[in-house]
């Protein structure tokens, strides 16, 4: 029975990336769609994701909603995350950043990654540090880990809400660089320049900063931050 039910999603699956919803829709309905998770949530995208011209169906985001908050009932991790984004964004519905965040907070307790890591930026944009460094902290080994290391930094450099703490920064810095995030090889590599915070090493600035520039959007602002290090007066080289 379970077998039919993975084989019946795969088709409908398949039907919906081909625009054949409505046909996706009749094989999800012969499903027992109080107990199923996956087909409730496959749903949900059917209706929120259907286009004109494209799907043989009408986009009803009221209809997915509904879907989705069944399919999350259920336990599927990846509804609430759908939801908390068309609360946060105001898609086809009055924004709520209320209802957004219990929903980022349900998926983030199902093991939803990508949950937690916008429930961290929420309170991050909002200034909710002590809520935000204590999610990063739990992301810092995952997939978003070099964007949490350098969101961790710059709240112990800041010191805002939480207590400043500047070699705990250095070391998130550093494990970013590790996991070749851009951020971090910039910071680190601008304090190494400055030599504020850290003595000053501009053997080390460069190097991170070259690194930086090895990504494509990043080519111009690291040639620019070289030149500004390449021409500064009365700095020797450690």
């Amino acid at each position: 029975m379970i077998f039919k039910e993975f084989e019946i999603i795969d088709k409908a699956k398949e039907l919906h990336l081909n625009g054949e919803d409505n046909e996706a829709i009749k094989l999800l309905s012969s499903l027992d769609l109080a107990n199923s998770k996956e087909a409730n949530y496959l749903l949900g995208r059917i209706y929120e994701t259907a286009e004109k011209g494209i799907s043989n169906i009408k986009k009803d985001i009221k209809i997915a909603i509904s879907f989705y908050e069944k399919a999350l009932s259920l336990s599927h991790p990846d509804a609430g995350l759908e939801l908390a984004d068309i609360y946060y964004t105001g898609y086809l519905v009055k924004e709520n950043l209320k209802k957004a965040e219990k929903y980022w907070k349900i998926s983030s307790r199902l093991g939803n990654e990508l949950a937690t890591f916008e429930l961290a930026n929420y309170y991050y944009n909002n200034n909710k540090i002590n809520d935000a460094v204590q999610l990063y902290s739990i992301l810092v080994n995952g997939k978003f880990g070099g964007n949490s290391c350098f969101k961790l930094a710059i709240s112990f450099l800041r010191g805002n809400e939480i207590k400043k703490d500047v070699l705990k920064a250095i070391e998130y810095l550093k494990k970013g660089v590790e996991l070749d995030n851009v951020n971090c090889l910039f910071k680190l590599g601008w304090l190494y320049y400055k030599g504020e915070v850290i003595e000053q090493n501009l053997n080390k600035a460069i190097e991170l900063i070259k690194r930086a520039g090895e990504f494509e959007l990043y080519e111009e602002e690291s040639k620019a931050i070289l030149t500004a290090i390449n021409n500064s007066p009365n700095l020797s080289r450690k």
